[in-house]
């Protein structure tokens, strides 16, 4: 990910966790340069407050288009770079080629990654997500909106914790 198109992905998460994105059918149309854009976002401290990852984001990755792979399986299968291998079901894939970008590692297993949210939902929280509906939790947990998920190396990602981009 280049610096521009992850500042834009960042600034897309922003907006939209700060309810400033309207809806595509809305037909308002915001320009302006990515230095204006920034200094109008509110500033708020973050309140993390009774935050429970399981209770308020749900029980984990969804299968949302019900084709029994659930979401981390979707990000793996956009992101490698290879023809992914899949289980004898088809749900579950068994090998592939990501490169994690913190750290440029190629990765042919999914067990030596993990699905790192780049906002992470405890930020998410304490910026306000517990003032949404917990389908709209669920659905922010799930996003596959690129950038919003990525696979990362396990240990970096470990390290990273709760820490936004």
């Amino acid at each position: 990910m280049n610096i521009r198109s992850g500042l834009a992905a960042i600034l897309t998460a922003v907006f939209v966790l700060a309810g400033l994105a309207a809806p595509a059918e809305a037909g308002v149309t915001y320009t302006t340069n990515l230095r204006a854009a920034a200094r109008a976002l509110p500033l708020a401290a973050e309140n993390n407050l009774g935050f429970d990852r399981a209770r308020y984001f749900g029980s984990g990755w969804i299968d949302t288009n019900r084709d029994c792979q659930y979401t981390r399986a979707e990000v793996l299968i956009s992101e490698t770079r290879v023809a992914p291998t899949y289980s004898s079901s088809r749900c579950t894939v068994t090998a592939g080629r990501w490169v994690t970008n913190w750290d440029n590692k190629v990765h042919t297993s999914p067990t030596t990654v993990q699905i790192d949210h780049l906002i992470p939902v405890a930020e998410a929280w304490g910026s306000g997500a517990r003032n949404w509906t917990q389908a709209r939790r669920i659905t922010f947990y799930n996003d596959l909106y690129p950038h919003s998920l990525n696979a990362q190396t396990n240990l970096l990602n470990q390290q990273k914790q709760a820490k936004g981009p």
